[in-house]
């Protein structure tokens, strides 16, 4: 199993101990209690002497059909059973600031669900790890195979279903986000695809003769609030100085949405207020340097910037 979530996940292309399809002679029989992939069974029949003509049976195995769905003489285009349902999956939209931003997965119609799988794209984002909520999701479940890419694969190993509240947190996924991301809202960047693992979740179901089957349906990942442009517009980033402990100089960068006119104070340990300048900055990132002349004393600083609505603070370290 392990093996074949990796083939889903894209980790693997290929099982790399098996092949495709495995024989096995008709007449064998397997013996009861023993797992059939810890012991020796016959996929080959040796004839010594053939005078005349035999039929000798194998049972085709196809690796990985874990519902038996599979056709092996398929001419057309035949699918298992696919419903026009979507599991709607949903995360809280936010503004990207520099570090990791917390993603809660969570649903509104998590019912009957016995697994999902999906591509995941994050362009500029890196997912750092991956936190179980009410579904045992782990690293094992995600499949990091390029920048900026990721493949799910998540599914009951009891082959049961399960039902959720609604929007109660499903998994967290914890990003890094890039330079060139903050600012951004998430909903810009994350999206679900079938690009590498094909989106599809596995519903159960029950037949008027009251058999069990799993159904496939789609999936979808979306915000469940909206960013209103007032929050976006008045969006402001203020980074951590480099270097820091510093000397002789130091750069701070601070990113913003729109142009503004911004105060920024810088005050030592004891909130005395050493530093004051008002500058304009333009939309995108702007640059102030530091150096002895504003600051020519060791010591514990904070500095801050603000606009009147939005304030942003940090600390550094002045050394001589």
């Amino acid at each position: 199993l392990i093996q074949l979530r990796k083939l889903i996940l894209g980790v693997y292309e290929e099982f790399p101990s098996n092949e495709s399809w495995r024989f096995v002679d008709a007449i064998y029989e397997f013996p009861i209690g023993i797992d059939p992939l810890q012991i020796y069974y016959p996929e080959e029949y040796e004839i010594s002497n053939l005078d005349n003509n035999m039929w000798i049976n194998f049972i085709g195995v196809k690796i990985g059909d874990v519902n038996g769905s599979v056709t092996p003489n398929i001419t057309s285009n035949i699918a298992d059973r696919r419903s026009d349902k979507t599991l709607n999956l949903g995360y809280k939209d936010v503004i990207l600031e520099e570090g990791r931003v917390e993603v809660e997965i969570s649903a509104d119609n998590f019912t009957s669900i016995s697994g999902m799988q999906f591509t995941l794209e994050h362009n500029g984002l890196s997912v750092d790890k991956v936190e179980a909520g009410l579904l045992e999701i782990t690293e094992a479940n995600i499949g990091n195979l390029e920048e900026g890419v990721s493949t799910l694969s998540w599914n009951r190993t009891d082959g049961e279903s399960m039902t959720m509240i609604k929007n109660q947190s499903l998994f967290t996924l914890v990003l890094e986000v890039g330079e060139k991301q903050v600012g951004q809202r998430l909903s810009e960047i994350l999206t679900l695809s079938s690009s590498l693992t094909i989106a599809e979740a596995y519903e159960q179901s029950i037949e008027e003769n009251q058999e069990t089957y799993f159904e496939e349906i789609g999936v979808s990942l979306e915000p469940f609030n909206t960013i209103v442009q007032g929050d976006l517009e008045a969006q402001m980033v203020l980074h951590q100085n480099e270097p820091n402990p510093w000397n002789r100089s130091t750069l701070i960068q601070i990113y913003s949405v729109v142009d503004r006119k911004v105060d920024m104070v810088i005050a030592d340990a004891n909130d005395r207020i050493v530093y004051r300048k008002s500058m304009q900055l333009t939309k995108g990132t702007n640059e102030i340097i530091l150096t002895d002349k504003e600051l020519n004393a060791s010591g514990i600083y904070t500095y801050s910037i603000s606009d009147g609505d939005k304030y942003a603070v940090k600390r550094m370290i002045k050394i001589r």
